[in-house]
């Protein structure tokens, strides 16, 4: 946990000079050398640690000057610096983060998860055989997700993966771990987690995070291990690590142990670690105090700073439930079996069951029950196949059993139509007298037509099989169902249609496995006032496709499963929505389970049937067709799932202030293709943005709401990934209130490594003249258009430039009196970049791995009256002014670390009143900090010139 600084002491040497220069160029010899510990300091949000390469957007972090003082004169506050933060502050931000995915009812107590401590208990030897989460130095950085290897019960929850940060922390489940640094373990964040040692740390140069499976199933162990980890990382990331620690998750008994190396005493000043584990609600956790060996469910200790002796281990021990027994099948079936046991335990709060096709060599795991559940009803089977099955008993984190039995499904029938046809429920229409049943394949053969007149069912159908005519056709005045449990299929001389009479729209053709068309599907006819919807069931990947002339809907339901991750794409080679392929009306519902459309037929459709549509959180839409188009509706829709783009043009709303937003989990996912916001795309809830190629255009139309971005993910635990692709900002915020107008804001945590940020567009229109984007958080490449107007960007708040930045000649880039942070290699300016009030600062800080750049035929002044902005260099590698650009001009120079080349570009002081300032290191600073390679130019004026010396790692003599 970080906390405030000044919370120890510090020894600290420190030169203050105030000097009045006649001419400029004039050398200095002054010599000091600082002695000092380290110490961490903040004004606002989040202490900073040494700064170095960065690796996530939210939070960067940066260094601060110190506080100078010039005779008869006292600065600002603000020039009063520790060491500050970049996170954005923002109270919807504050939010604490709902949690994705399944949430436990279920308890962690005394008796679901029982604690022991021990001692003399080695660390799993980690020198062979792992695989790296976290890389060497690094602050923060959470990995990705990955699998554990064995099925894992978590609080009564099946989990399949894990991710981890450097920061001591590992969450269960699909979401990656944040990389939040304050632990606290009486908190949803990151749910469910597990925290062997969980503070603000940093892998060491020596360390990193890692992993490895030991062992055979059903006893295979996860070990990851915090390898030479910082304890704490007080000042910074940049030194050796000397701590060492894992956590052990057990297959089948659910155990959780924590085995340490020894783990010195923390730095006070970040807050004191946690030890324990939570789910499902805040209040659901185990909190181990280190001194004494205790646990405790019901108060989190947040701040411990004692020292953990090697060999001492941490275990919870979920109990182990009696196994069930008794296995056995009962109403078996082509498609459908029902699994009987005997419940045994008491203490059990469900049954996993898992099914075998291959002899019972390899299970996978099919569901879980409710506790006291006797039987379950498998309607997920195929006809003439040997299945096993196991049956185990869940508490909390471990299984009992199994039960085990096989079973063989009966063979499917075969029944096809007579020549001439007739209606589905008359037995003389099947060849042998029987109406078909869920077990039967069907098939209406050449020259029939069958009428569906009743809730028929079927394996699967084909109609027709090449040759004269085949139509299965529906009836024209009572809705009717067909429920087919795997595949339909129309063959080239088939058709499938309603009615060519009536007015009956209520038939369902519910399909379990995939629609293929190669003739005539025709679910709207009569001149649309007849038709018939399709649903796609079951928890499978299908397609709906096919080469047939006409494939035309009313309706489409995707009920997939429970979850957004069963497919159904269409892939047909035509494809209308009532006969045409232009926008008449919305066909899509979706209830679990995501559709795909893919081929590359042609047309435009608002597909959605409600202007106001909500991607539910288990469904998720994938436009995946170059030649498609969604049209724009007059409403605010919301992706709760996932909203996936790859081909094809996607428009949400169509009048101003139309916007899609988000809820917790959603996954919004721009691969290609281009996405029109009429509005804007805001949500201040905790969702993931990746985007690796594709166009997002945001406030095509306008946007006027007041401090709501246009392009906004403001949720500090939101993740925002940019590989690629481009979004613009057409049209500015056009609030009444200038102050109230923001066009970009993105928080969160994330990996910015390509992509590109228009600001305006040639055919941005402006509000009465006024060019003004208003920007804040983290940016790709930042580029200011001036296509027919040159546009403006003004800073509202901290901005952190994680690629190169573009200022067009015309366009400006106005920090005011907020922090710009340049991440990325170049700054390219043929505009103007202004630092004009106070606070405002040009902050030169690097990626960790390249030099940076400035370069450009515009202008760069960063000079105030109050003299309290400043120019920032703290990337080691350094930065070079380009000896053809006009070069900067600033009233103070802070140098943490790295030199500037070309130094002579650089102008200080504005000739004026103000004071000039320039500091070397700073409060706790552990590096040498940099230098010009030249004499810059001194424009003092009767202000003066003042020298700080801070807090190096190394003499300097200036």
């Amino acid at each position: 946990m970080r906390m405030f600084a000044n919370q120890f002491s510090v020894k600290r040497f420190f030169i203050r000079a105030t000097i009045i220069l006649c001419v400029c160029g004039l050398l200095f010899s002054f010599g000091t050398t600082a002695y000092m510990q380290k110490q961490r300091g903040v004004i606002s949000g989040r202490p900073l640690p040494l700064p170095g390469p960065v690796a996530t957007p939210e939070p960067v972090t940066i260094s601060e000057p110190d506080q100078e003082t010039v005779p008869g004169k006292a600065l600002a506050s603000t020039d009063l610096m520790g060491r500050t933060s970049l996170k954005q502050s923002n109270p919807e931000e504050e939010l604490q983060a709902q949690v994705n995915g399944t949430i436990s009812p279920n308890l962690v107590t005394t008796v679901s998860y029982p604690f022991t401590a021990t001692s003399a208990i080695a660390l799993e030897d980690m020198s062979t055989g792992t695989s790296q989460l976290v890389g060497a130095g690094a602050d923060d950085t959470a990995s990705a997700v990955t699998n554990i290897g064995f099925d894992y019960w978590n609080d009564g929850v099946r989990m399949t993966q894990f991710s981890a940060n450097a920061n001591g922390l590992l969450r269960l489940g699909p979401t990656v771990v944040s990389q939040g640094f304050t632990n606290s373990l009486a908190s949803t964040t990151d749910a469910p987690k597990i925290g062997a040692y969980w503070d603000d740390l940093c892998t060491g140069t020596n360390g990193k995070v890692h992993y490895k499976l030991i062992g055979a199933a059903p006893t295979r162990k996860l070990v990851v291990e915090w390898q030479n980890m910082q304890i704490t990382r007080g000042a910074g990331c940049a030194g050796t690590g000397n701590g060492t620690f894992q956590a052990w998750l057990f297959e089948s008994t659910g155990v959780v142990q924590f085995v340490y190396g020894s783990i010195q005493a923390a730095n006070a000043v970040d807050g004191g670690y946690s030890v324990g584990l939570q789910a499902g609600g805040a209040t659901n956790f185990a909190s181990v105090t280190t001194i004494g060996n205790t646990v405790s469910y019901a108060a989190a200790n947040n701040a411990q700073t004692n020292t953990i002796a090697a060999g001492t281990s941490y275990i919870f021990t979920p109990p182990v439930p009696n196994a069930p027994s008794g296995l056995n099948f009962t109403a078996t079936a082509a498609v459908t079996t029902t699994l009987n046991w005997t419940d045994n335990s008491s203490n059990e709060i469900g049954f996993a069951i898992y099914r075998s096709t291959d002899g019972g060599v390899n299970y996978s795991f099919l569901t879980q029950t409710a506790a006291n559940a006797t039987s379950f009803v498998d309607n997920t089977v195929s006809p003439s196949t040997n299945y096993f099955y196991r049956v185990y008993s869940v508490t909390e984190g471990a299984l009992g059993g199994p039960a085990q039995n096989s079973v063989s499904t009966s063979a499917a029938g075969n029944i096809s139509s007579t020549a001439p046809g007739g209606n589905w429920s008359a037995p003389t229409t099947w060849v042998g007298g029987v109406i078909p049943t869920a077990n039967d394949n069907v098939t209406i053969v050449n020259g029939a037509t069958v009428t569906i007149d009743t809730a028929a069912v079927a394996l699967s159908v084909n109609v027709g099989t090449g040759g004269t005519p085949a139509v299965l056709q529906w009836e024209a005045t009572n809705a009717q169902t067909l429920n087919v449990g795997f595949n339909v299929v129309v063959a080239a001389n088939g058709t499938f249609q309603s009615a060519s009479s009536g007015t009956q729209t209520g038939h369902v053709l519910t399909v379990g496995g995939d629609l293929t068309n190669n003739g005539i599907l025709d679910f709207s006819t009569n001149g649309d006032t007849a038709g018939a919807g399709i649903t796609f069931s079951k928890a499978t990947n299908n397609t709906f496709g096919g080469t047939g002339a006409t494939t035309d809907l009313r309706s489409l339901t995707v009920n997939k499963g429970s979850s957004s991750a069963s497919i159904i794409e269409i892939t047909s080679s035509n494809f209308t929505v009532l006969g045409v392929n232009t926008d008449v009306a919305g066909f899509l519902t979706l209830t679990n389970g995501t559709l795909k459309i893919s081929g590359t037929f042609t047309g435009t459709n608002r597909v959605f049937t409600t202007a106001a549509y909500a991607i539910g959180a288990t469904t998720g839409f994938w436009l995946n067709n170059p030649n498609y188009t969604v049209a724009g509706q007059n409403g605010s829709p919301t992706n709760n799932g996932l909203l996936r783009i790859s081909q094809g043009v996607l428009n949400v709303g169509n009048t101003l202030n139309n916007a899609m937003g988000g809820a917790s989990g959603a996954a919004f996912t721009i691969q290609g293709g281009t996405v029109n916001f009429a509005g804007r795309l805001n949500t201040a809830n905790s969702v993931t943005y990746t985007q690796t190629n594709g166009t997002v255009n945001v406030s095509t139309v306008g946007n006027d709401a007041s401090l709501t971005a246009s392009f906004g993910l403001t949720a500090t635990t939101s993740v925002f990934n940019m590989s690629g692709g481009t979004i613009n900002l057409v049209q500015i915020n056009s609030n009444a209130a200038a102050a109230n107008r923001l066009d970009y804001q993105v928080s969160g945590t994330g990996n910015i490594t390509g992509g590109i940020l228009n600001v305006g567009l040639a055919g941005t229109t402006g509000n009465a003249g006024n060019f003004d984007f208003r920007i804040r958080g983290n940016v790709s490449t930042l580029v200011i258009d001036n296509v027919t107007n040159a546009k403006n960007v003004l800073l509202v708040a901290q901005t952190n430039t994680w690629l190169n930045t573009v200022i067009l000649a015309g366009s400006t880039l106005n920090t005011q009196a907020n922090i710009w942070v340049v991440i990325g290699n170049q700054v390219f300016n043929n505009g103007t970049i202004t630092v004009p009030t106070g606070g405002g600062r040009f902050y030169f800080l690097g990626n960790g791995t390249n030099a940076q750049t400035y370069t450009g035929s515009g202008t760069c002044t960063a000079v105030t009256a109050s003299g309290t902005v400043d120019l920032s260099m703290d990337n080691p590698l350094g930065l070079t002014i380009d000896s053809f650009s006009t070069g900067i001009v600033t009233q103070r120079v802070n140098f943490f670390r790295g030199n500037i080349t070309n130094s002579n570009k650089l102008t200080l002081g504005n000739g004026g009143a103000t004071v000039g300032v320039l500091q070397y290191g700073l409060t706790g600073g552990t590096n040498v900090a940099g230098n010009f390679d030249v004499a810059p130019t001194f424009n003092v004026g009767t202000g003066g010139q003042t020298i700080l010396w801070a807090q190096e790692s190394a003499p300097r003599t200036t």
